[in-house]
This record gives C-alpha cells, sequence and structure tokens, in this order.
C-alpha cells in the first residue's frame, strides 16, 4: 500500500481566501510539481467544478 498525502491550504488564524492571494511563478511552479507527481487527486465537489473547466 502506497502512502496517502494530504495537502490543504490554511493560514495561521484557521482561514485561507483563495481570492486574496497572489500567486508567484515560484507558487504555481511549486503546484505544477506537486500535481504532476500525484497518481490521482480527490476534490471536493466546488473544487472540482473549478478544477474540470480547466
Amino acid at each position: 500500500m502506497r502512502p496517502l498525502r494530504f495537502c490543504l491550504n490554511v493560514a495561521l488564524d484557521g482561514s485561507y481566501d483563495h481570492t486574496v492571494g497572489i500567486p508567484d511563478e515560484d507558487l504555481l511552479r511549486n503546484t505544477m510539481e506537486y500535481i504532476a507527481g500525484r497518481d490521482a487527486l480527490h476534490f471536493g465537489r466546488l473544487t472540482y467544478e473549478m478544477m474540470r473547466e480547466a
């Protein structure tokens, strides 16, 4: 059995607003490398609906 890895964006105060942060080249490259190295991704309904268009 392979390991299960969990990734969640959260701020120190316990919340995360994806509309406020400004992604830079390093963040986007790191995210793309992380996703490319996964065998499968599991999204919630809202995230899936957003990602489906991409």
